[in-house]
Formats: structure tokens, sequence, C-alpha cells
């Protein structure tokens, strides 16, 4: 993919990475794992949010083609008629 953006990580490492290491540094151990704690139950939430979304999907189409297929027979009784 060449018009994909470039992202210049280097940069980022050096200027963030920093920061980063002292705010972690600055949180206890208890801090840190309540901050894991969260980071999973948004995962694992975001994952349930999927699995009912592709149920949802699944049964939207299959009603859709149900619709289409009575549509069908409907207009090939019109034309028989």
């Amino acid at each position: 993919m060449t018009f994909a953006p470039k992202h210049d990580w280097t940069l980022y490492e050096e200027q963030v990475s920093p920061i980063e290491k002292e705010r972690i540094a600055a949180q206890t151990d208890q801090k840190r794992f309540e901050t894991y704690i969260d980071y999973f139950d948004t995962l694992r939430e975001a994952k349930r949010g999927l699995v009912d979304r592709e149920a949802l999907d699944s049964a939207n189409w299959k009603e859709k083609l149900a619709q289409r297929e009575k549509l069908i027979k409907i207009f090939l009784a019109m034309d028989a008629f």
C-alpha cells in the first residue's frame, strides 16, 4: 500500500517513551494491576459486542433472504396469472 501514511516510530518512541516510563514507574503495583484489569474488561466487553453483532447480522441476513424468497413466489404467481 503505497498510499498508506508513514509513521516515524523512532521519533514517537524518543518523545513519548520516557514520559510513559516515568508515569508507569510512579504507579504502585496495585494501580498497574487495576489498569490491566480495566483493559482486560474493556477488551472482553468489546469482543462480546462483536459476537452479538455477528449473530444479529446473521439473523438480519436470514430474514432478508426469507423476504426475498416470499417476494419471488408472489411475483412468479403474478406472472403465471
